[in-house]
């Protein structure tokens, strides 16, 4: 079965582009194959390399991949670990970012001592200390309560507006794909294709509060049109 079909986009460097989509419609496989877990059967996917030592990109995925043996502190400092950056320089990086994400405090303590909020920051500091020049992120915010994921969204776009690197973000929820992205690309169902790439027509910085405008609600009413024919469509 053909799960992609004739999919083509790009990303400028530093934009923030979200895919939606009716699910099994191919954006947790698009995604997988950007970031090198798996090659297409036909066609190329092209990303630059950011810089020397450096991975093209990062994933963060849905249920948080902190490495259960190493505290909080060492698994955000995982990826300058594996460039070679000495110990004391990635601890002072790490600490430095998880003092910013307002974990700081627990840089010391163990996954399995976190909560999933807290250990999501985590893998999403380790992400962005990865130095990679691609961000890819699916679904990171689905396994949260709806509290914390309102939080969680604020806290990424305080992160990404202090350091503005590329990301790809695959989501269900539609407002949350209008509030983060500077574009929200729209697939179709199976075999999945981009069918609407839209710009979101909101100034930064953003905030929860712009969930209230009436752009973004007017925006995610039309996505939700769209993918509501294509997910009829698939039954």
């Amino acid at each position: 079965m053909i799960a992609l079909a004739g999919v083509s986009f790009s990303v400028a460097a530093g934009e923030f582009v979200c895919i939606v989509g009716p699910s099994g419609c191919g954006k947790t496989t698009l995604l997988k194959m950007i970031a090198g877990l798996g090659q297409p059967s036909a066609g190329q996917i092209l990303i630059p390399q950011p810089a020397k030592n450096t991975p093209k990109t990062a994933m963060v995925f849905q249920e948080q991949a902190l490495l259960p043996w190493l505290n909080l502190l060492d698994n955000a400092a995982f990826g300058l670990e594996t460039r070679g950056v000495a110990k004391p320089a990635r601890q002072t990086q790490a600490q430095n970012f998880l003092n910013a994400a307002g974990i700081g405090q627990f840089a010391r303590h163990y996954p399995h001592q976190l909560s999933t909020g807290m250990r999501q920051r985590g893998a999403i500091a380790r992400a962005f200390l990865s130095g990679a020049g691609m961000l890819l992120m699916d679904e990171p915010f689905s396994a949260l309560d709806a509290q914390t994921r309102l939080l969680m969204q604020e806290e990424l776009l305080r992160i990404w507006k202090d350091h503005r690197k590329t990301v790809v973000f695959v989501t269900h929820d539609i407002e949350e794909a209008v509030l983060l992205g500077d574009r929200v690309l729209v697939m179709s169902g199976r075999p999945g294709r981009i069918i609407e790439d839209i710009r979101v027509p909101l100034a930064r910085p953003r905030g929860l509060q712009d969930r209230e405008n009436p752009e973004v609600r007017q925006l995610a009413w039309h996505i939700w049109k769209v993918i509501e024919t294509e997910a009829r469509r698939m039954i």
